[in-house]
């Protein structure tokens, strides 16, 4: 015979993203929902998405309320979730949820594959500056001054299976170049295509490198670094890094690490750069490994406004 008690019963709640839930980088369960199930749910919440991937995130209680709390961001992060979206919560049983996660279309996102490294809301692209890795040397970057995004240069095309014309010529110039493109990114808007074609094609990287078009302002509180670029140029043991541009000003960020993923994103520190240098979502920011011992790295930003200055590092 069914049972009709509440344990064995499914429940369902959602929740909007508001600014301030990224902000405090927690999600508050609906008390409705804590009345009725809050003696089964632990210290810590697995959430499952139709990629199949399960996240356990810490459970933070305080009387009746409980939230999402410890590694409830590196979920956002990993969804790419910003203000205005909507999740379903389909809660099973013995703190499992299935969540269903809605854009600002009001359609379903795109997951990304199971085990695939976390986007940073913004756009990432690796570049292989270098074959071999002794080619590290201080002071042996790229051109320093001014760097103009507006500036066209010829790029031979070569053959891709790309029907978009600006698409073969974003994806020529990042082949001559050596740089990798993640597939989810391949819708961009023509004026991210442009952007990213003048600044792959003013900068010209003697040493391992990675871009980053930044596209929302959640970098000002995490990016996530390529794992490709740091599993092969990072050692384990580097807790932070030294970020240096072109008027020598450096600043410290401290490194964190996913170790079931083994991903590396920024901590302390970026914040503080992102506010210095006034990073603006539109902007591309190129980063050069010039020192492995103590990681010291040239960052180049190309401004998305003309009103505002490009650096070179």
């Amino acid at each position: 015979m069914k049972s009709n008690s509440l344990s064995d019963t499914c429940s369902h709640f959602f929740k909007i993203i508001l600014p301030d839930t990224l902000q405090h980088k927690e999600l508050g369960i609906p008390e409705k929902f804590v009345r009725k199930f809050g003696d089964q749910l632990r210290s810590a919440a697995t959430l499952t998405v139709p990629n199949g991937r399960a996240w356990q995130v810490g459970l933070r209680k305080d009387g009746e309320t409980i939230c999402f709390s410890e590694g409830w961001h590196d979920f956002v992060e990993c969804h790419s979730i910003s203000a205005g979206y909507f999740l379903l919560f389909k809660y099973i049983k013995n703190s499992n949820f299935h969540v269903l996660i809605f854009e600002k279309t009001a359609c379903e996102i795109n997951y990304p594959d199971n085990g695939q490294e976390p986007e940073n809301e913004d756009f990432d692209m690796r570049i292989e500056a270098c074959e071999t890795e002794n080619l590290v040397k201080e002071n042996n970057g790229p051109r320093q001054g001014k760097l103009n995004c507006d500036e066209v240069l010829h790029c031979k095309r070569r053959r891709l299976d790309i029907n978009d014309e600006d698409e073969l010529e974003l994806f020529s110039v990042l082949e001559d170049m050596r740089i990798i493109m993640s597939k989810r990114y391949r819708n961009l808007a023509a004026e991210e295509k442009r952007r990213l074609i003048s600044a792959a094609r003013l900068f010209k990287p003697t040493n391992p490198s990675f871009i980053i078009l930044l596209r929302t302002s959640s970098m000002c509180y995490r990016l996530y670094m390529p794992l490709e670029f740091t599993d092969k140029y990072l050692h384990r043991n580097d807790a932070s890094i030294k970020l240096k541009v072109s008027d020598s000003r450096e600043w410290s960020v401290q490194l964190s690490r996913n170790r079931a993923r083994g991903w590396i994103y920024t901590q302390r520190g970026w914040n503080a750069f992102s506010k210095d240098m006034d990073l603006q979502p539109g902007d591309v920011c190129v980063f050069e490994l010039i020192r492995m011992k103590d990681p010291l790295m040239k960052v180049s930003i190309f401004a998305a406004s003309s009103k505002r200055v490009h650096l070179s590092g």
